[in-house]
């Protein structure tokens, strides 16, 4: 699946809305680097069960 399709196939399925989109197309950047921390203040990450945010 391409990088840029990633994020609406995680909307999808976790029921997301697309306003997070930009929220979406760093958790899935993040999902291909292995990583699972942000450090961020944006609480939306919170809805992403398996990104811990850290701030």
């Amino acid at each position: 699946m391409k990088t840029s399709l990633r994020p609406l196939s995680y909307a999808r399925r976790e029921g997301i809305s697309l306003k997070m989109w930009d929220d979406l197309i760093i958790a899935a950047q993040m999902k291909r680097e292995g990583i699972r921390i942000v450090v961020s203040n944006d609480r939306d990450f919170d809805r992403i069960d398996w990104v811990t945010r850290v701030f």
